[in-house]
């Protein structure tokens, strides 16, 4: 199965997941302001934080212009202070026929605040586990 991971991240937060996953799984990431190339890919693992209800714009326009061709199925990991899903990048996925895997993992984002800072350590590995057992069941 071919997999690429694709990051949007204001913070850093996103980055620091989208690595961590990268690293231990040996799946390439790519940064969305790079304008990755992808073609032929099995599954797209996006990672995003929530700002203001939603993932980066930037990451939004960049899914509105894939179709199967470029990634037949999707798995997102976002991080937000709050319990919110991904409802315009989903949009833009599915609109172009691109499946979207039911199952999301979201960790908290946010700064450090009372001497805690997120993503922690138990949520990037809870990040990764998510993604290594996802791609374990879809293959």
């Amino acid at each position: 199965m071919k997999n690429i991971i694709i990051y949007a991240s204001m913070t850093g937060h996103s980055k620091k997941i989208a690595q961590a996953i990268s690293e231990k799984l040996g799946i390439e990431a790519f940064n969305i302001k790079d304008n990755p190339k992808i073609e032929g890919y099995d599954m797209g693992i996006f990672v995003s934080g929530i700002y203001s209800g939603e993932c980066k714009p930037e990451l939004i326009e960049f899914a509105k212009k894939l179709t199967p061709a470029n990634i037949k199925s999707a798995l997102l990991v976002t991080s937000s202070m709050k319990e919110m899903t991904p409802e315009k990048l989903k949009e833009a996925l599915t609109a172009n026929q691109i499946e979207v895997m039911k199952d999301e993992y979201t960790c908290k984002g946010g700064f450090l605040v009372m001497g805690i800072s997120h993503p922690n350590k138990q949520e990037i590995d809870e990040a990764v586990d998510f993604v290594r057992n996802h791609l374990y069941q879809t293959v």
